[in-house]
């Protein structure tokens, strides 16, 4: 059984890549979308790390390949409807796939991180609210099947799923391409109502192929994407002890209002919340002592002692490394 973030793949996406439901993908409890651990909780929290209500990570435009689209095209109801709309409307239609313009990509560069689920202009145009927040929720595309803003494994759970979207996305481009050099593709000139049929013609010639012939097909890259997702699983199950003498590798710092710091390592959106004692931990650390001594030394002079947990938890998010 496929786990979550695959319902609705065509069969063939399994046959060409069977370590999708080979392996044992970790279920991501820790990205919690029905209550975003991210959300800004006050205005004063509106910048990176925090997400707007209403945006959160939804703030991306995905690029949809041909036969995805032509699927949520045939599944009806809104999801039908929001494609219809940008086949008709301002998004760059190719043979291949439906995505967004070269003026939004520039857009969300410009924007970057600090746009991220904060800026309404790049909010997804298939965007609806309730369960998913999402109206192609079954056509979805690797990057939105494959993305979560924190992970069971922490970094090691982003370099599986990196794997995952690298595998997917490759099949994703080699079985569009290969729908294009099967029939005869609309003109940028054509109506949208032309291209609403080709987008279809596409996920109905997909199914009608046997699996078996599609899965034939010799595709450069793939084996390599295979064996790759294959040795980041396998890393998964090794456990990663905190060794007695660390240095710090910390990837962002944020100071908050309050004079909170959040610390992270792997990715500025996990992070620990700490008070800004932490500091004085972090100058007094430098990879010649163990920690927990150094720790206890400056927590004589806090106000508000670092919690040995905290120090673990970091470690974790690889806001440390090994000083040995």
């Amino acid at each position: 059984m496929e786990h979550a973030a695959l319902v609705g793949q065509p069969d063939v996406m399994f046959a060409l890549a069977p370590e999708l439901r080979g392996l044992a993908l970790p279920v991501e409890s820790r990205a919690t979308c029905q209550s975003c651990v991210l959300l800004a909780k006050k205005p004063s929290e509106d910048r990176a790390p925090f997400m707007m209500d209403e945006l959160r990570c939804c703030t991306f435009q995905p690029l949809l390949p041909n036969y995805l689209v032509g699927r949520g095209l045939q599944a009806g109801g809104t999801g039908a409807e929001l494609l219809r709309a940008a086949i008709g409307g301002d998004f760059d239609r190719r043979p291949t796939s439906l995505g967004p313009t070269e003026a939004w990509l520039k857009q969300y560069r410009e924007l970057g991180y600090e746009g991220f689920g904060r800026t309404p202009a790049l909010n997804c145009a298939f965007y609806v609210g309730g369960e998913h927040s999402c109206g192609i929720w079954q056509t979805r595309g690797a990057v939105c099947r494959t993305w979560h803003c924190r992970y069971v494994d922490a970094e090691r759970g982003g370099v599986l799923w990196r794997a995952v979207r690298d595998l997917i996305r490759l099949v994703e481009h080699k079985l569009s391409t290969w729908l294009v050099s099967q029939g005869t593709p609309p003109q940028d000139t054509d109506s949208p109502d032309i291209w609403v049929r080709w987008y279809i013609q596409c996920s109905e010639l997909l199914d009608a192929t046997p699996v078996e012939e599609l899965a034939a097909k010799k595709m450069a890259g793939l084996e390599e994407l295979r064996a790759q997702l294959r040795s980041v699983h396998a890393q998964l199950v090794t456990p990663r002890p905190m060794p007695e003498k660390v240095s710090p590798a910390v990837g962002s710092v944020t100071v908050l209002e309050c004079g909170d710091v959040l610390l992270s390592g792997y990715s500025f959106r996990d992070f620990e919340r700490l008070d800004r004692g932490i500091f004085a931990f972090l100058a007094a650390l430098d990879g010649s002592r163990p920690w927990r001594e150094v720790l206890a030394e400056v927590n004589v002079d806090l106000e508000t002692p670092v919690p040995a947990e905290a120090i673990e938890r970091l470690w974790w998010l690889g806001a440390f490394a090994d000083a040995s």
